[in-house]
């Protein structure tokens, strides 16, 4: 059974819950655990052995610090996930139905038709999303009319492609994600982590739900064989990503990544992997870039 360091001895567990920021803890690491095996049959009893918990014990906490069942937050982050997946990937419906976990293409379809109102097929031909909604209310349109052309871009050196293998993203969670938040987290981490740069994503996938709320990760790269306490883990085995120099003001980063990776599809100059894009924040120069796996 993995126990993580933070949690101290099994025995008290059952004590924990009421300990001041712990019980966010928890949650973050059980969200971590189903982000990370989206597509194997997750089950209660799962999570119960990785929180340590007993399986009522475990449903129960869940319920109570979320205000959410279990079951509708993975229903509803796996039918989040293929959303991504069915607009801005080659991946085929099937294929899909796999990535989040569904045993059969017949039983996502009828998952998603009953979460979204349409079915996989239809959604992937839509013009307009929630987010791309959202985006138009709030700025506009034009001010992303230069990510058209990634030729140009990449002839500007305002794009690139980097490999990344074998590292492991070492992160932390942050439950809201805003302009002050990103600079005050900037200024602590870089005094904490002298020479590294900072990472910041998001577990959310936003075509469905919008840009609102949005959860964020932010932690920082390094190598398989490192260690450190307190800290989320993903490998990087062997990933391919698009670099765009962001040169915008921070509060609309989070629209020029979706926008990046919605325009890239639709012109045909990008498909993206999976929904682990990255910000980059150099420790130097401060200077941002948006890593888009493809």
């Amino acid at each position: 059974m993995y126990l993580p360091s933070w949690m101290g001895a099994a025995p008290s567990v059952i004590h924990m819950a009421n300990a001041p920021g712990l019980r966010q803890k928890i949650i973050h690491q059980v969200h971590h655990f189903i982000e990370n095996n989206l597509d194997q049959p997750l089950s209660i009893k799962d999570l119960a052995d990785e929180t340590c918990l007993s399986y009522s014990g475990f449903r129960h906490f869940y319920e109570e610090s979320t205000k959410e069942p279990f079951w509708h937050y993975v229903k509803r982050y796996r039918i989040e996930y293929a959303a991504g997946l069915l607009r801005h990937s080659d991946y085929s419906s099937t294929a899909i139905s796999e990535i989040v976990g569904y045993a059969s293409g017949q039983a996502f379809s009828k998952a998603f038709s009953n979460q979204v109102g349409i079915s996989p097929t239809c959604f992937r031909s839509l013009k307009l999303l929630p987010a791309d909604k959202t985006i138009t209310s709030q700025v506009d349109g034009e001010i992303f009319q230069h990510l058209l052309d990634f030729g140009k871009l990449h002839d500007e050196g305002a794009l690139r492609i980097e490999k990344t293998v074998n590292k492991t993203y070492f992160y932390r969670r942050q439950e809201t994600l805003s302009e002050t938040v990103v600079i005050q987290l900037a200024g602590s981490f870089f005094r904490q982590f002298p020479g590294k740069d900072l990472i910041v994503s998001t577990p959310d996938i936003v075509c469905i739900s919008g840009l609102g709320g949005i959860r964020m990760n932010y932690g920082f790269i390094g190598h398989n064989q490192e260690k450190h306490e307190n800290f989320l883990v993903r490998e990087i085995k062997d990933q391919t990503y698009l670099v765009y120099s962001y040169k915008g003001p921070l509060h609309l980063i989070g629209m020029y990544v979706y926008k990046l990776i919605d325009i890239g599809k639709r012109t045909q100059q990008l498909s993206i992997r999976n929904h682990n894009s990255l910000v980059v924040i150099n420790h130097q120069t401060s200077a941002l870039e948006i890593w888009i796996a493809i």
